[in-house]
């Protein structure tokens, strides 16, 4: 079979979806109000806001290197890496024990879920094209 190049509309599109929920993620403690400092509302916090910065990064170096064939290898690992920090933000209420702050779990959950999907996307089209 002939080697198709990487469908470079699909990396983008889920590049930048990764990108703009990494940026949901450093708005989100400000706009849901992550305040409430006994229940853990300040961890939440810190954690959205890293994770999200980590997320836009990551997610953007997958869109600049994405028509370089010799970083295939760093754009899957760059999707492992997206789809690790999707699952770890749907655990993170529950493992930091915040569960019961609905703003913090719910903002968390629904963020994680679509990361955790979107970079899987990724890494599916990465594998596969690779295989063909």
């Amino acid at each position: 079979m002939k080697n198709r190049p990487l469908s470079t509309l699909n990396l983008t599109i889920t590049g930048l979806l990764g990108a703009v929920s990494g940026v949901w993620l450093i708005l989100m403690p400000f706009i849901l109000d992550y305040n409430d400092d006994k229940a853990g509302g300040s961890n939440a916090q810190l954690l959205s806001i890293i994770c999200g910065v980590i997320i836009v990064v990551v997610s953007l170096l997958l869109v600049v290197t994405e028509k370089n064939e010799g970083l295939k290898n760093l754009r899957f690992y760059g999707g492992a890496l997206l789809v690790f920090m999707g699952i770890w933000l749907m655990a993170a209420p529950y493992l930091f024990n915040y569960s019961k702050l609905k703003n913090e779990l719910w903002g968390l959950q629904v963020t994680g879920g679509l990361i955790a999907l979107v970079a899987g996307f990724v890494i599916q089209e990465i594998y596969t094209r690779s295989k063909e």
